[in-house]
């Protein structure tokens, strides 16, 4: 029934553009506590967005999905996205170099491999004031432009510098992935950069809750077979819980 009513919501918001909160729940006859629950999980689809006292469609440019800014992606799902982020820790060891990406369901790995000796590289600025708190952990970070929507760093030349590191695990963050399309990004500075991280790595770990999958952005960073493990929220579909066991994709949820 919730899932029936967030596609009928979501269309609604479309078709009039903009909408009420009060609206909201007269239409659908819900409360105030289940819309913004219910917009919470509409805004992570990536075709609406909030606004002061209710909600408005965004114009969804060719090619899927739009880039939010990380205010707007970092109130969605957290929960969820810090359940991701402490069975992310656990694969950390101590000496491991990794990459933690600039995604709002990977910064939070930072409370949980705290006292952990680690090296920690990163292009996030919100990674970094985070890991900037431990002595524990080593950081590099990545040089660029500083890009305030994402808060990270972007540097067309990023692969070059990143060819004298030696990245033992990368932690990535997408907009939205499929089997068919692959892990996706919606910015081509940050798609640049992840498609750099992942070919720099040994192993590949996707943090992903559920409303990133079947969901596509313009850019490709990563074939989903290239993936070590998966990190999700809720168990997927059969689809993918075969395909992970099939090309010996570890599967955490």
């Amino acid at each position: 029934m919730k899932a029936s009513r967030l596609d009928e919501m979501e269309q609604f918001i479309i078709e009039h553009r903009s909408v009420e909160l009060e609206t909201l729940c007269e239409h659908f006859g819900i409360s105030v506590s289940t819309a913004r629950r219910d917009l919470d999980a509409l805004v992570e689809r990536g075709r609406v967005t909030k606004v002061y006292g209710g909600v408005k469609a965004l114009d969804i440019p060719v090619g899927g999905m739009p880039l939010l800014s990380y205010e707007e992606r970092d109130f969605v799902n957290r929960e969820e996205k810090q359940y991701i982020c402490e069975k992310a820790a656990a694969f950390v060891e101590e000496g491991d170099i990794i990459y933690i990406d600039t995604g709002t369901s990977s910064i939070g790995m930072i409370d949980f491999i705290k006292d952990i000796p680690c090296t920690i590289i990163t292009n996030s600025l919100a990674v970094a004031n985070r890991a900037a708190l431990h002595e524990k952990i080593n950081m590099i970070m990545l040089p660029g432009r500083f890009i305030r929507k994402t808060r990270s760093f972007i540097d067309p030349e990023v692969e070059q510098y990143l060819s004298s590191l030696n990245v033992d695990k990368a932690f990535m963050a997408t907009t939205g992935f499929s089997l068919k399309t692959g892990l996706t990004n919606a910015s081509e500075g940050e798609f640049l950069m992840k498609k750099a991280v992942v070919h720099a790595s040994n192993q590949i770990y996707l943090l992903a809750d559920h409303d990133k999958f079947e969901r596509r952005a313009l850019y490709t960073f990563c074939n989903f077979s290239d993936i070590d493990a998966l990190i999700t929220d809720r168990r997927p579909s059969d689809e993918y819980v075969d395909y992970c066991e099939k090309h010996n994709i570890t599967l955490i949820y």
